[in-house]
């Protein structure tokens, strides 16, 4: 990904980024005064802007963790907020609440939906909690607002969030964890996940890494 610091478009290839579409558009002369970014580095540059994504990540998983469940949940809470991205959870405990924390430890926001009519179960991390009422239907609410998922551990509930998450067209990322549903991509750390998320920001084809038109 290349950036021209005096416009704020983004390059790839021989394409200039369309910021209010996000579609690539061919283009005939390129700039010279391209700067070449990282992925995480284009997140950062396109979320300190007037078109950043508004849209959160969502984060699923299972309420009782093993420790590195935890921790990779911790890691990309922090690694979330730093981007300048927004994290969607369930806003209860296990990996809810290790996302929330690094989400928190990093000034960041998390908003969790709560299946409950009241906010007496959220974790304390939690930016924003906000009572449903509406039991485990509230899983299908965290697809269906999400970017994306990232499903990190994880039971049947977790299931139910992945299922409804394909049904409404979104891609999953999996890590650490023992569901296996056809056409979700599965990473090895945090930053594949970034780099994924980055692919999906930026309307890229995850097989290809070229510009989706």
């Amino acid at each position: 990904m290349h950036f021209e610091p005096s416009s704020g478009n983004f390059y790839l290839n021989n394409r200039m980024l369309d910021l209010t579409s996000m579609q690539w558009n061919l283009v005939s002369d390129i700039p010279q005064n391209l700067i070449t970014l990282t992925t995480s580095e284009a997140i950062r540059k396109l979320q300190s802007s007037i078109n950043k994504i508004k849209i959160p990540i969502g984060v699923i998983g299972t309420n009782s963790p093993d420790s590195e469940q935890y921790r990779i949940a911790n890691e990309l809470g922090k690694t979330l907020a730093s981007l300048g991205l927004t994290v969607l959870c369930g806003g209860r405990a296990g990996i809810m609440e290790a996302v929330c924390r690094g989400v928190h430890d990093k000034g960041g926001t998390s908003i969790g939906l709560l299946p409950e009519n009241n906010l007496s179960n959220a974790n304390k991390f939690v930016t924003i909690p906000l009572a449903t009422g509406i039991g485990f239907a509230r899983n299908s609410i965290i697809a269906l607002a999400s970017l994306c998922l990232v499903a990190i551990g994880g039971g049947y509930g977790t299931l139910s969030e992945i299922a409804s998450g394909m049904q409404f067209g979104k891609n999953v990322l999996i890590i650490n964890c023992t569901l296996k549903v056809e056409k979700t991509i599965t990473c090895n750390n945090v930053q594949e996940i970034i780099d994924n998320i980055y692919k999906i920001i930026f309307n890229i084809d995850h097989k290809d890494n070229l510009p989706i038109t």
